[in-house]
């Protein structure tokens, strides 16, 4: 069924064409044609006893990659599955990965305000500790103009007691 090796002899023998070759380059990883013949001469005979053992079909099985292929549809590699869509029949079918994505979905939005409200909160309080702050110090400054009112009699101290109303930012027409 199979030839003897001494038909192959001569392929081995010389540089593989690359025509052989999927990208019509030999490989560098390919030996020198002495070696590739000694090594083909001991490989031959076990692969001709085991695809004489598998009636001729190949030793390493191919995937079966066509989809049409119906009479042996449970043994087809890499075929789409068809996702269908959930209907109120199948929705005790939803898959616990799918329920915890669309809860997380859900809940990342309420965790995103909590931040945000936590970060306003943060800045009231240090806006508050700065005030406090302030007052003390504005505080301090009349206790000392009591104690010594010849010293700081300047008018323009008092300035510093009272905060100024910040100015109100007229909009400009649109033109």
């Amino acid at each position: 069924m199979f030839p003897a090796f001494i038909d192959y002899q001569d392929m081995f023998s010389n540089e593989l064409p690359a025509s052989l070759f999927a990208c019509f380059t030999t490989p560098s990883w390919i030996p020198k044609p002495h070696q590739l013949l000694r090594i083909a001469r001991i490989v031959y005979p076990y692969w001709k006893e085991r695809r004489v053992e598998r009636g001729g079909h190949r030793i390493i099985p191919i995937l079966n990659g066509d989809e049409s292929d119906t009479l042996n549809e449970s043994y087809i590699c890499f075929r789409r599955r068809e996702i269908k869509a959930v209907r109120k029949t199948r929705a005790s079918q939803i898959t616990s990965s799918d329920k915890l994505t669309r809860l997380q979905a859900e809940l990342s939005y309420p965790l995103e305000l909590a931040k945000l409200v936590l970060s306003r909160e943060t800045t009231k309080k240090e806006c508050t500790q700065q005030t406090q702050r302030v007052w003390e110090q504005r505080q301090g400054l009349v206790d000392l103009k009591r104690l010594y009112p010849a010293t700081f009699s300047d008018k323009a101290d008092d300035e510093l007691l009272v905060d100024k109303e910040r100015p109100v930012k007229k909009s400009e027409p649109a033109t």
